[in-house]
Order: C-alpha cells, then sequence, then structure tokens
C-alpha cells in the first residue's frame, strides 16, 4: 500500500462514524422505516417507500406528469409505473388537462390526501422527537442546512420546487 493510500485508511478510520454519507443514510434509515410503521399501523399497507417522491409532490391542485417528473426527479417511465401503481391502489387520479389535451394531471385521491395528512403528522413527529435531542434551535438550523445544500447540489430542481 502507497503512502497516499495508507493516509487516506487512517483518515477514514478516524471518521468512519462521523461522515457525511453515513449519518445522512442513518438518520434516513430511521426516518424511513419510522413513518413506514406508523402508515402501515394506519391501513396504508399497500404503500412503500419508492412511492414517497411521487406522493410528496403532488399539491391539491394537481400537477403535470412532466413536472411531478422534474419534481421527484424520476424519470417519466419509472413516474408512468408508479403512476400506475398509485392509481390501482386508489391514491391518484390523472386527468387530461382542459388547456392542453396532452397534458395529464395528476391529483390526490381522498385516499391520497388521507395518506399525506398521516406522512406530514409523522414527520412533524419526528422532527419533534429529533428537537427533544439537539434543541429546536440546532433542528432548525440543520433542516436549513440541508436545504442550502439541496439548492446547490441540485439547481434545476430547486428552481421548481425549492424557491
Amino acid at each position: 500500500m502507497d503512502a497516499k493510500t495508507k493516509k487516506l485508511m487512517k483518515e477514514f478510520e478516524s471518521k468512519r462514524i462521523k461522515n457525511c454519507g453515513k449519518l445522512s443514510g442513518m438518520i434516513q434509515k430511521y426516518i424511513y422505516a419510522h413513518i413506514e410503521k406508523v402508515w402501515q399501523e394506519s391501513g396504508f399497507t399497500d404503500i412503500r417507500i419508492g412511492h414517497l417522491p411521487l406522493l410528496s409532490n403532488i399539491n391539491q391542485a394537481g400537477v403535470s406528469v412532466n413536472s411531478l417528473a422534474e419534481m421527484a426527479y424520476i424519470s417519466k417511465q419509472a413516474i408512468s409505473q408508479i403512476l400506475k401503481e398509485l392509481e390501482e391502489m386508489g391514491y391518484v387520479e390523472s386527468i387530461t388537462n382542459e388547456n392542453d389535451k396532452r397534458v395529464r394531471i395528476v391529483k390526490l385521491t381522498d385516499r391520497g390526501v388521507c395518506f399525506i395528512a398521516k406522512l406530514f403528522e409523522c414527520i412533524k413527529n419526528i422532527e419533534k422527537q429529533f428537537a427533544s435531542i439537539i434543541g429546536k434551535e440546532k433542528l432548525n438550523q440543520l433542516i436549513e442546512i440541508q436545504y442550502e445544500l439541496v439548492c446547490g447540489l441540485y439547481p434545476k430542481l430547486s428552481n421548481v420546487i425549492l424557491s
């Protein structure tokens, strides 16, 4: 092993626990496990984590499939498959845009709205739990820092939904 590799390995070992990727992944894993448990217990047994990027980007007025693909940062092909699943399960409906017949608008059904409400309630509870650990001010700072990172890493996405 050369000197550069030895140095990198030593640094890696000293930062193995406190590295951005690992910590972010562990927090995401905790959040996903918690929200999945809550929605399963609430009767939403057919929802998967993979449905969240799509469901969480639909507003009450509805959104076009193209905009949804941009906001969810998912290909149009993948969106089509997920949309089909969610329509069959009764969470969304897609309708033709009255102004442009080529455009499909995706809207939440009553079941979809109930799911999003439960999801948001769960996220608020997780944030309360996090605030009890690190304090509300630090949690707000963490959220702002994450927001800045996402805007910096995905400038096109930040122009679509984050601004």
